[in-house]
């Protein structure tokens, strides 16, 4: 091969001509090892035969290839392209040494024979990261690469280096470098300036010498930072926020960690240090095992600069199955007051706050259709724990006492199939149903006292005996249902129930009492249709389902209740229409209406209760409900007559919701998780979502990204009594209207001439909307820049009886680039104030934020 020159040069068009030139060239040269290539540079040296098996393809195009024999290398020069599976190389110039498995791709140095157009910086892409530099080399046989003035993505952040090192353990090093989410590298708004970084992917990242800019103004340093680069939930600090209110005072928030060790249970611990009320230390802790183990424990400790104790509570809630159909359960809230619980609300409406905190604990068995329970539970309105009241039940289910019988088969014998098939006849016998529940109950009662006058606090206090009231019931119960001429449904039942009572209060005896009471009575009802086809568009059909009523009983019994013979009446009606459109039939209910009333035999007067009348008319966008009460007699004269209409409540609501948005995309919620943040929201995913405002431990439901909580609100007080929810103005466009109208008939006044006998007991209308102002702004193209991309949400809440809006608060919301702007105001209520911040949309816990309550307190606003 003496007769070649020193390099050779062919020139190709497209990738098919090039794969097959180059495996003509490389056979013919003796020490190649570029079959290694697939297999990762680890071959074994001259010559050897790589295991290709089940490897994806290597495809490579150029303008230009040449191979320099002097030094063993082959170069693809011009658009050159090299693609391997889901990865794909592209620069200027690709340079590979066969000898030493040395990978270089670079831009070449401008020359009168290179395309400009041909000639583009290195980029290495994969299915998830892009990676551009000015020069890159990689060596394949230790694993290790260098990436000379190189941008890489990683999750929604950017990493710049003036070198970049890739090490063989798949960790990499950034020297002189900077990380932002901003996608403009011309024009940072903020940056996080690195003296070196080590980063391992997956797991967390270890930078020194880093200083934080902000519109080019350096805000922070720290020599030595580590956080976590994980998915998902993941441990960190907390970041703290700052601002002022008029109760709270000067405040900052937030200080604290967030641990997630496992995907089991997780924690966070946080402080606050308010100018006025001293610190309020909250802790959140939760735990799931599959669906047989969840809980979660909360609580708050605040302590003033005197060194006092001013407030605590501690809420904790369980649920366990211990075995298949054994279950535990339980809850816990306890407060050192009400008033200490209200006074940490922020984000509720002052008529949400509940006036007691309850406790329950229980333990559930199942044997089939029978179980038994045993609970005990208090409830408190000091938020202090009280005497609890104990409940053991057992319930035998209910069941037939005659079963119809079974087929006789031979065991291990074949069905004979020659024999006609006959269903097995159902008596009416079959259908009597026996079950009974035995409970015994103990109930914790506090009598009070005479003052006590050696108190020394400004409060009252009274000297309290404690006494039980204890119960023991056994209750039977049979039924037997029958269905006569497949028209008319017929329920005979019957309850027994002997009870024992026990009073230890000290002005009762304190024996056991006993009472039996029975019950005895029987229903009838039946249901009839009527079927209409007006065929008026697509409605072809509309059908009216009456269901009659009536059912009579008689109860009493030794020692219980005297006897009372009711008989009650009652008529349900269903509206429905059926709807036909290019062959597909759909069916809705219009309207429901059922009325009430009984009758007492043994009743003096007034025998007849009143009408209840109610009207419901379901939709997905628009419902109505009616309640009336009627009453048949005379107020004055207690004569019988018409029914007249004594009490009625009408509410009505629209809900309109508009599509979901990509809020990853058009409104940067938090991806990044506890490690950045956990600031304000602690609910459900990664623990260190977006919602603006609140500390937040309420969750979603125990979700497969995170944690959450699916036992309900926080003690009475909603999901969260810390959250604001300022998050809500990012969703769909809303609109939510609902109104609620009650009215009472007035006792009749003699001496009145009033012709107004009706008062309104309750009138209130609520009012959410949420919409883009652009939305509504588009037919005015001119000032379409001052509209775009706002968002609005506006809330109220209006008692047209005080004539007084009860709550009140509008939302402003824009996202600016990689930042976002959020203001909130609320003209009254226990939040009264505004509120202001800019963020980072990728971390909401770099942010500029101002917060003011009522009271005229000054602003106040930092950089974070």
């Amino acid at each position: 091969m003496g007769f070649l020159p020193h390099w050779l040069t062919f020139r190709v068009t497209h990738s098919l001509p090039t794969r097959l030139l180059l495996c003509l060239l490389l056979l013919c040269l003796p020490g190649t090892a570029l079959a290694q290539f697939p297999s990762g540079g680890r071959g074994s040296g001259a010559g050897a035969e790589a295991d290709t098996t089940g490897l994806p393809a290597l495809d490579y195009n150029a303008d230009r290839i040449e191979y320099i024999f002097a030094d063993t290398t082959m170069a693809l020069i011009g658009s050159a392209e090299l693609t391997y599976g889901d990865v794909e190389l592209t620069a200027g110039r690709l340079l590979f040494n066969t000898s030493s498995n040395l990978l270089t791709a670079d831009f070449l140095p401008p020359a009168p024979d290179i395309d400009p157009e041909t000639n583009t910086y290195p980029r290495l892409q994969d299915e998830t990261n892009v990676v551009v530099g000015d020069r890159m080399q990689y060596d394949m046989n230790t694993g290790e690469g260098q990436i000379w003035k190189g941008r890489t993505q990683y999750d929604q952040g950017f990493f710049d280096g003036d070198l970049i090192t890739l090490n063989a353990d798949r960790t990499f090093e950034i020297h002189n470098g900077s990380y932002t989410t901003c996608d403009n590298p011309n024009h940072l708004h903020y940056y996080l300036k690195m003296g070196e970084a080590k980063v391992a992917p997956d797991d967390k990242a270890v930078v020194r010498n880093m200083t934080g800019y902000i519109l080019g103004i350096p805000v922070i340093y720290l020599p030595v930072y580590v956080f976590s680069v994980k998915q998902g939930r993941q441990s960190g600090f907390t970041v703290p926020n700052y601002g002022s209110g008029v109760e709270e005072g000067r405040y900052l928030r937030n200080l604290g960690y967030y641990w997630a060790p496992n995907e089991y249970f997780d924690m966070k611990t946080t402080a606050d240090i308010e100018a006025n009320t001293g610190f309020l230390l909250r802790q959140q802790f939760q735990y799931r095992q599959d669906r047989r183990l969840r809980g979660s424990v909360q609580g708050s400790w605040r302590r003033g600069f005197e060194g006092t104790t001013s407030g605590w509570d501690v809420n904790a809630r369980h649920r366990q199955e211990v075995i298949p159909g054994l279950t535990i359960r339980g809850q816990g809230n306890f407060a050192q007051s009400l008033r200490y619980l209200h006074s940490t609300t922020r984000g509720t409406d002052p008529g949400q706050l509940r006036s007691t905190t309850r406790s329950t604990f229980a333990i559930d068995k199942k044997f089939g259709r029978n179980s038994l329970n045993l609970s005990t539970s208090t409830s408190s309105t000091t938020g202090r724990p009280s005497r609890p009241n104990t409940t053991l039940r057992f319930r035998f289910g209910t069941k037939a006492i005659f079963k119809p019988p079974r087929r006789q088969t031979r065991r291990g014998s074949m069905p004979d199939f020659s024999r006609p098939r006959t269903e097995i006849e159902k008596r009416w016998f079959h259908s009597i149903m026996f079950g009974f529940n035995n409970t015994l109950r103990n109930r914790r009662k506090n009598i009070r006292g005479d003052r006590d006058t050696d108190h020394p606090g400004p409060d009252i206090r009274y000297h309290y005996t404690h006494a039980a009231l204890r119960t023991f019931a056994n209750a039977f119960n049979l039924s037997a249902p029958q269905k006569l001429g497949d028209w008319l449904k017929i329920r005979p039942q019957a309850r027994y129930t002997r009870t024992w009572e026990q009073d230890t209060d000290p002005e009762e005896e304190g024996n056991w009492e006993q009472k039996e009471d029975h019950t005895v009575g029987m229903s009838v009802n039946t249901t009839l249709y009527g079927l209409f086809q007006p065929k008026i568009g697509r409605l072809n059909a509309i059908r009216h389902v009456v269901t009659p009523d009536i059912n009579f009983s008689q109860s009493g019994g030794k020692g219980g209740s005297r006897v009372r013979k009711t008989m009650r009446f009652s008529l349900n009606n269903i509206l429905q229409a059926r709807t036909e459109h290019e062959g597909r039939e759909k069916k809705y209910n219009l309207v429901y209406v059922k009325s009430s009333t009984s009758y007492d035999f043994q009743a003096e007067d007034e025998k007849f209760a009143d009408l209840r009348t109610t009207v419901r008319i379901p939709s997905r966008r628009f419902n109505v409900n009616l309640s009336m009460n009627h009453d048949f007699y005379d107020p004055e004269t207690k004569a019988f007559g018409r029914p007249r209409l004594d009490r009625m409540t009408l509410s009505t609501s629209l809900n309109l919701v508009g599509p979901r948005r990509d809020q990853d995309d058009e409104f940067g919620d938090n991806q990044f998780g506890g490690a950045y943040g956990g600031y304000d929201d602690y609910s459900g995913g990664s623990f260190g979502g977006s919602s603006f405002g609140g500390s937040s431990f309420s969750g979603g439901g125990f979700g497969s990204s995170g944690l959450g909580d699916s036992y309900g609100g926080y003690g009475g007080y909603g999901d969260d009594r810390f959250n604001q929810r300022f998050a809500q103005v990012k969703g769909p466009w809303t609109v939510r209207l609902s109104h609620r109208y009650s009215i009472r008939r007035n006792v009749p006044d003699p001496d009145s001439d009033s012709e107004d006998r009706f008062t309104t007991s309750a009138h209130e209308v609520r009012a959410t909307n949420r919409f883009a102002l652009n939305e509504f702004s588009a037919l005015l193209r001119p000032f379409n820049r001052f509209t775009d991309k706002w968002r609005v949400q506006h809330s109220i809440n209006y008692d047209y009886k005080r004539k007084k809006i009860v709550s009140h608060s509008l939302d402003l919301y824009r996202p600016l680039h990689c930042w976002e702007f959020t203001f909130r105001w609320v003209p009254n209520g226990i939040n009264k104030g505004f509120y202001f911040r800019i963020n980072l949309i990728a971390h909401p816990d770099v942010k500029l934020e101002q917060q003011r309550r009522s009271g005229g307190g000054d602003e106040q606003s930092n950089f974070f």
